[in-house]
């Protein structure tokens, strides 16, 4: 039988005292980032670590601030539309995102994650991914 091989903080349970690095929820994931622990994301800038780093502080912001739509209708044009005019607001007033002057790629790039995660759920969004563009980040960058 075939070993199945294991990435850092696999399957460990959360009330133990092993390393976890994968966040079940968008809430522990956001609890993880505000206490300056690592915790897996997936990869979207391929252009050096500093731009990616902005994009998952963006997609760290997006989330906390846009949590609560996972029960939006995905599908409905006009829900998304209104979605996308919010993301776009907020990001033109969230200081931290400011503060990053990101590119509009960048910017995409965030909002597909938070995407990505508000509607699956972390534990699930980061399994959507190939494991190959399974990262570790922290706030606290480098």
């Amino acid at each position: 039988m075939e070993e199945t091989k294991k990435a850092l903080g696999d399957d460990v349970d959360p009330r133990s005292k092993e390393l976890s690095l994968h966040p079940k929820t968008l809430d522990e994931a956001i609890e993880r980032w505000d206490d300056g622990r690592s915790l897996f994301s997936i990869s979207l800038g391929g252009l050096g670590p500093g731009y990616e780093q902005a994009i998952q502080i963006t997609g760290i912001e997006l989330i906390r601030e846009f949590k609560g739509k996972s029960a939006v209708d995905w599908e409905d044009e006009e829900t998304l539309k209104q979605l996308n005019k919010d993301v776009d607001s907020f990001g033109h007033k969230c200081k931290i995102i400011k503060n990053l002057r990101l590119s509009g790629a960048q910017f995409g790039a965030a909002r597909n994650m938070a995407f990505v995660f508000i509607r699956n759920g972390w534990e699930k969004g980061l399994a959507m991914a190939p494991k190959d563009r399974h990262i570790q980040i922290s706030k606290n960058f480098p």
